[in-house]
């Protein structure tokens, strides 16, 4: 068996503001096996993911990756008074809801547009932010995280959020694991369409456990 604590201590979280991003790939860059990403993961990778969850403020998700993946009762496994905050990206809106936003422990952020605040309904769970008219301002959206206090954030994706999040250079380390499988063309890539042009990251570590390859780089 391995043991994770090395692996693990590379996950600490550093002091003062820092955006991160956790994401899985398979060896052809797909971000998902049969529709999650869980499918591409091990033991290991689920204790990284606890490991940043454990350490952020706030979970920034996609609202596609949240209905895909679930996301019920975000913050209730933290202790008294570490609430883990979670905000939602959606630029159309939440008219059907989230059943992750009326599970989560502490109230959740709605970072939308000012189209999709008049599709929400009114009565929402969760504090509604307006960063853009149509389209969600991705410069926007760590700042006014910050501005609420919360300043380590840990970004989930999906690749669409992610990719717009690296384009607006807002994405200090990106927490990257490899996984043994090849997927085909039928899954979403690992980045979308918006990460904007070529950029040089550092590697700032590495670790394996079994066939699976634990990557971190970080902006330069």
């Amino acid at each position: 068996m391995t043991d994770r604590t090395d692996i693990l201590s590379g996950y600490e979280w550093p002091v003062g503001p820092w955006t991160r991003a956790n994401m899985i790939t398979s060896m052809d860059g797909r971000a998902a096996l049969d529709g999650v990403s869980g499918g591409l993961g091990n033991d290991t990778d689920q204790e990284i993911l606890r490991t940043l969850r454990d350490g952020a403020d706030v979970l920034l998700v996609g609202s596609g990756t949240v209905r895909a993946e679930g996301y019920e009762g975000i913050g209730t496994e933290r202790p008294a008074g570490r609430p883990l905050r979670l905000a939602v990206v959606t630029g159309r809106g939440l008219p059907d809801g989230l059943r992750a936003i009326d599970t989560a422990a502490a109230r959740p952020l709605l970072l939308t547009t000012t189209v999709g605040a008049a599709r929400t309904p009114a009565d929402i769970a969760a504090e509604i932010v307006v960063l853009g008219a149509d389209h969600v301002d991705a410069t926007a959206i760590v700042p006014a995280l910050r501005e609420r206090g919360l300043c380590r954030v840990l970004c989930e994706g999906g690749p669409s959020l992610l990719g717009e999040l690296i384009a607006a250079r807002r994405i200090d380390e990106l927490c990257l694991t490899i996984a043994p499988f090849t997927v085909g063309a039928g899954a979403a890539p690992l980045l979308g369409p918006d990460s904007g042009p070529a950029a040089r990251w550092a590697l700032a570590g590495t670790a394996v456990d079994g066939d699976h390859l634990f990557t971190r780089y970080r902006r330069t």
